[in-house]
């Protein structure tokens, strides 16, 4: 049963649409240059982000919904939203709202480009 031009056509710019959208991050551990940024993505679909400026520092732990983190707060205010966009085998991570200040001391930053850690050689 061949589709027709346009509903083809539709069909085509959907599933570019959901591949767009929805990219799923290698599981294990990211590090920004300088080592002053960790993030680590489960298998499970969640994520811990830890970082330290100056005297400082970042802790933030939540789910992870397409190119989305999300933390768990009492309130919408609470929540901290980032966005994972992929760059290469990298991840550039920010900060989307104002409620992801509230996990960092004064002087600590969550925006930055995670690269993955090559996993430890056994010997």
């Amino acid at each position: 049963m061949r589709l027709r031009q346009p509903l083809r056509s539709l069909l085509m710019i959907s599933l570019l649409a959901v591949s767009a959208v929805s990219h799923a991050f290698e599981p294990g551990k990211y590090q920004t240059k300088g080592n002053w940024g960790e993030l680590i993505l489960s298998n499970k679909g969640t994520f811990q982000l830890e970082t330290v400026g100056g005297q400082s520092s970042c802790s933030l732990e939540g789910k992870v919904v397409g190119n989305k983190g999300f933390t768990g707060g009492a309130s919408a205010e609470e929540k901290c939203e980032l966005s994972f966009v992929p760059k290469g085998k990298s991840i550039e991570v920010a900060a989307e709202n104002s409620a992801c200040r509230s996990y960092c001391g004064a002087s600590a930053e969550i925006d930055g480009l995670y690269s993955p850690v090559p996993p430890k050689k056994k010997k």
